[in-house]
């Protein structure tokens, strides 16, 4: 990969999913909700995707899938704190047709290695979620 301050593009999806494509990693059209480099580290490359959460370094020539071990694929937030260069935070969602929280249960999603293994937080959290509905 050469930087040239902007002079040049090029696509940089590969291994990335795209569900909702006729073509399910496609070179371009994913849907990335969220990008971040780390504060410290800012060759180290992380996306929320549409379909799943992603890891990469600046300059490689494709994404890794860090998704395994998370309830869902689908979400939005992503946080890396500065202090933690393998540290990842994100709230799944259900899905794009169903933008709730998995089971109904808000939960944090955490990483300590960088998205290999994944723990869901729900201590001093909202409980269930229950909707009353009038009429």
């Amino acid at each position: 990969m050469r930087v040239d301050g902007g002079a040049t593009w090029a696509p940089f999806n590969q291994n990335v999913r795209s569900d909702f494509q006729p073509e399910k990693y496609p070179e371009v059209g994913q849907c990335v909700h969220k990008l971040l480099a780390h504060p410290r580290n800012p060759d180290a490359l992380y996306q929320q995707n549409h379909c799943g959460i992603y890891r990469a370094r600046f300059g490689a020539k494709k994404w890794t899938d860090i998704s395994r071990g998370l309830p869902s694929r689908f979400g939005f937030g992503l946080a890396i704190p500065a202090a933690e260069p393998e540290t990842l935070f994100t709230v799944p969602i259900e899905s794009a047709e169903y933008r709730c929280v998995p089971e109904s249960k808000f939960r944090v999603a955490r990483s300590r290695d960088g998205g290999k293994t994944w723990n869901t937080m729900a201590e001093h959290l909202p409980g269930v979620i229950s909707v009353a509905v009038t009429s």
